[in-house]
């Protein structure tokens, strides 16, 4: 079983949390999103959603033509 103080150097290699290393959390993927997001501009927020919207219409699109 590593230390406490393996699990968070670990953490910080593979820029994920320590409850990802542990099991005990799955949604890494949404944390770096979301610290990603943050980032951005409130411009650059704006161009992203509607890029997300994009895709969701190309998507659905997709799924319907299947």
């Amino acid at each position: 079983m590593p230390s406490v103080d393996s699990i968070i150097k670990m953490s910080l290699y593979f820029n994920c949390s320590t409850d990802y290393l542990i099991g005990t959390r799955v949604d890494w993927k949404a944390e770096q999103i979301d610290r990603v997001i943050g980032r951005l501009s409130a411009e650059n927020k704006e161009k992203l959603l509607e890029h997300a919207k994009l895709l969701l219409l190309k998507q659905e699109h997709d799924e319907e033509n299947e």
